[in-house]
């Protein structure tokens, strides 16, 4: 009876079924191995993210260094505005009553002049006068030019605002 008869031959439908099911194994170990190459994708997508998460917090870890540095030195600038503002008012009160004195003086002088009859004395006290004079002025102008050195020097270090740097007032 074999296959003449009308029969399948039962190794026929063996083979079909194993071929089928070797198609199958093909196509799932095809599906597989797509998705093992997307997984192997993505984990180098992933890593590349990983190292720039890792250098990004570098970054921010040495950003937040910095600002704790400025910070200090913000504090120390402050403290320093506040002392060179103290000499500046001491400059500015020194500078007053230094004036105030030299004018008392000049006013001594002229008072004593309009007493006095002799050339002799109104000569010395045109020339005392004239003294004072050049005192009051190389004053103010010592005291000036110590202010702008001073202004200069903190402009050049640009460390401070220029709103918190105030002159001192000469009369």
């Amino acid at each position: 009876m074999g296959c003449a008869e009308g029969k399948e031959n039962p190794n026929v439908d063996d083979l079909t079924q194993i071929r089928a099911q070797s198609d199958l194994l093909c196509k799932e170990i095809s599906g597989v191995l797509f998705q093992s190459k997307q997984i192997s994708e993505v984990s180098k997508i992933s890593q590349t993210i990983i190292l720039k998460i890792n250098s990004l917090a570098d970054d921010n870890r040495k950003l937040k260094d910095e600002i704790k540095d400025h910070k200090i030195k913000y504090k120390q600038l402050k403290v320093k505005n506040r002392e060179l503002k103290s000499v500046s008012d001491q400059l500015t009160g020194a500078s007053t009553q230094a004036k105030l004195q030299l004018t008392a003086m000049i006013d001594a002088i002229r008072f004593t002049k309009t007493q006095r009859d002799s050339l002799k004395n109104r000569r010395l006290n045109k020339r005392y006068i004239s003294i004072l004079r050049k005192l009051s002025y190389r004053y103010d102008t010592m005291v000036q030019k110590s202010f702008l050195l001073w202004k200069s020097s903190l402009k050049s270090e640009k460390k401070l605002p220029q709103e918190s740097i105030h002159q001192p007032k000469i009369f």
